[in-house]
């Protein structure tokens, strides 16, 4: 009799273990998506004033933010085949290794002497990194959507507040690292905490990898076709395109000109860090909110809100030459 609640207790641990071991495979997932954020704000937070001191002019930098945003949409072409050929775990491994490299590149550029040879290798990390990002995040997303197909956009939306927090502590460590050991320090730091996860990663692939629909592996890569001409004739895929469209073309106007012109407040690196974490911390809680729209199916409605708020904040942070007032850095602070 004594050895009933013994034996219940030993079931309950197990069940417990077993409940625990089920979701172990998020904890890497995690780590790795808020790291590689993080090194990717330090892209657009330091990399303009180091290039600069370097003697390159904002319109020859901003190549690279550009370089990165078409690197990222040809990644995303390859991340599909990559997924039907291997496994969406392959290639999210190489996405991650494209990362770590990518940041020790960009690190590496501080001992460069500038001019035409610094224009080319970032150019050329800067393909790398936008092609590695897009390995990444399309096997991340498909991981978790599949994880988790009953509530998608929850999912999505949690994946998101990973990366802006993420972004956030990127650009406020960033800037510490900087002021207190140098440029390269945070993209050599971040770059070693990225690649920690890939053991974990490789080891949890055959979990990762499991029910994975149509990319499995055992399919014939010619079978798994997707015709995306029909998405074109879909209003709701164009509304929400275009949304997309508008709000990354503000971005990419926001990465290579913002840094450059808070330079007139003359702020330490640590403060620009601070402006951008304002920025990628208003977008974490935003996310916040999207899981709570796409719960109860808003998606639509969130979509057009942040399309409003997207063109206010681009319209303050300049401000636009029809507002009668002054830049201040509280303006700039508003429009993050």
């Amino acid at each position: 009799v004594e050895a009933l609640p013994q034996k219940a207790a030993e079931q309950s641990e197990t069940k417990w273990r077993r409940r625990t071991r089920k979701f172990l495979w998020i904890l890497p997932l995690v780590h790795s998506e808020f790291w590689i954020a993080a090194g990717f704000s330090l892209l657009q937070s330091f990399y303009p004033a180091m290039a600069n001191d370097k003697g390159l002019e904002a319109d020859e930098y901003s190549y690279v933010y550009s370089s990165y945003k078409i690197a990222m949409m040809l990644g995303a072409i390859l991340a599909e085949r990559i997924m039907v050929w291997f496994s969406p775990v392959a290639c999210y491994l190489l996405g991650m290794t494209g990362c770590f490299i990518f940041n020790l590149i960009f690190g590496s550029l501080y001992w460069m002497t500038g001019g035409t040879a610094l224009l080319a290798v970032s150019l050329a990390s800067a393909v790398l990194g936008g092609v590695s990002n897009s390995l990444y995040i399309v096997s991340a997303y498909a991981v978790f959507t599949n994880r988790f197909v009953s509530n998608t956009g929850v999912a999505i939306a949690a994946l998101e507040f990973t990366f802006t927090t993420g972004n956030m502590i990127g650009s406020i460590l960033g800037g510490v690292l900087i002021d207190s050991l140098g440029y390269p320090a945070p993209f050599f730091v971040i770059g070693i905490i990225i690649i920690l996860a890939f053991p974990a990663i490789l080891s949890l692939k055959s979990v990762l990898n499991k029910d994975y629909g149509s990319f499995d592996q055992s399919a014939n890569p010619e079978e798994v076709t997707i015709n995306y001409t029909k998405l074109l004739w879909d209003p709701m895929f164009i509304a929400g395109l275009g949304c997309m469209v508008l709000c990354w073309g503000q971005m990419g106007f926001n990465e290579p000109t913002l840094e450059p012109s808070l330079r007139e407040f003359d702020l330490s690196s640590t403060q620009i860090g601070t402006v951008y974490t304002v920025q990628f911390g208003s977008s974490a809680v935003g996310s916040i909110i999207a899981a709570v729209f796409a719960h109860f199916k808003g998606e639509a409605l969130f979509a057009l809100i942040g399309l409003v708020l997207s063109v206010a904040a681009f319209l303050i942070v300049g401000p636009a030459p029809f507002i009668p007032a002054d830049r201040t850095l509280s303006m700039v602070y508003i429009s993050q």
